[in-house]
């Protein structure tokens, strides 16, 4: 199936149904950045298709814009970041990959679905486990919105992180390297701890890193 009205339609019923994912399908329907609507978009899908079913890239890149197939790489890149950092597992043909630095996945290429992943938490659920390390949990008082703002800005700095790298600008890489910082804050997963924080100290910083980064 190449067209798309199935996919854009699935994510306009997950919007719909204010049940899993209908956040994310409401970002992706709505935001201004290519990119912010295809993450939510594989979140959407994948969150609402649950566990034990697979969101092609395509299906997500399909349900926001015409334009799906030039958007097909992105759209890998980015289910590949989802991975990296937890929220996804990439499957392909019912195995798990294991995302590399290089964008490949152990089992090679090829079309991989995105399933969502529930990461491990301590028992204070503070912190997330991811391949036994720990790493501070996002402040769950952030809106779902706000922090899917928050994390696709995160994401683009660090790809600009990349790029900057890439290009051997240091001063660029610097910039860059600010915002991915600003962005953790934000969320919560640097700087004072979410839960020494009283509820105003929580909404403050997580605005002031939207409005420095917006």
């Amino acid at each position: 199936m190449t067209d798309r009205a199935g996919p854009r339609q699935e994510l306009e019923r997950i919007r719909d149904g204010d049940g899993p994912g209908a956040d994310q399908a409401r970002i992706a329907l709505t935001a201004e950045a290519l990119a912010e609507r295809l993450r939510a978009a594989i979140l959407a899908l994948a969150s609402a298709r649950g566990e034990h079913s697979s969101t092609c890239p395509s299906d997500a890149a399909r349900a926001v814009t015409e334009a799906w197939r030039p958007a097909l790489s992105q759209t890998r890149d980015l289910a590949r970041e989802l991975a990296r950092t937890g929220q996804v597992r990439l499957t392909q043909r019912g195995n798990c990959l294991t995302p590399t630095a290089s964008g490949g996945g152990r089992s090679g290429s090829g079309c991989r679905g995105a399933r969502m992943v529930e990461p491990d938490r301590t028992p204070d659920g503070r912190f997330i486990v991811v391949d036994g390390r720990r790493w501070r949990a996002t402040d769950p008082e952030i809106p779902a919105e706000v922090a899917a703002r928050l994390r696709s800005l995160l994401m683009r700095a660090r790809r600009d992180v990349g790029a900057a790298r890439r290009r051997q600008d240091a001063t660029a890489e610097q910039e860059a390297r600010t915002r991915v910082h600003t962005a953790k804050v934000a969320l919560g997963e640097r700087g004072t701890p979410w839960w020494d924080q009283d509820s105003a100290e929580r909404r403050q910083r997580w605005q002031h890193g939207l409005d420095a980064l917006s």
